[in-house]
């Protein structure tokens, strides 16, 4: 088994200990305080578990194909910007009209295939 992060492992490398001198103790001739880096580049990681970047495993992402949903009625009408409130602004609604008239259709379709 992988040690922890809080065991220590004598097989790996061990950084030496670095010694911080806070910036009011620092004179400002100290060569620690000339000498910051511009770009710090990140430390090297180390650590020896496998992550699914460190191997280079990715996966594609994949869109849904929304325009297969614009081609029924109903899809269109429940994905409008504004739903209607009510019944009344419901009635008055083109869309909503047309996908419920198609979706009353489709169940009736289904009760007389599921009836026979």
């Amino acid at each position: 088994p992988s040690p922890c992060h809080l065991c220590p492992d004598d097989t790996l490398p061990m950084p030496p200990p670095t010694t911080i001198t806070p910036l009011a103790l620092q004179s400002p001739s100290s060569p620690a305080a000339s000498a910051m880096p511009s770009h710090a580049q990140p430390p090297a990681n180390t650590h020896p578990m496998t992550t699914r970047a460190k191997a280079g495993i990715s996966t594609p992402w994949h869109f849904a194909d929304l325009a297969l949903l614009n081609q029924n009625p109903l899809h269109v009408a429940l994905l409008v910007d504004k739903e209607p409130k009510g019944y009344k602004s419901a009635a008055e609604n083109f869309k909503w009209i047309t996908a419920m008239k198609e979706a009353m259709k489709e169940e009736m379709a289904a009760l007389k295939h599921n009836d026979m």
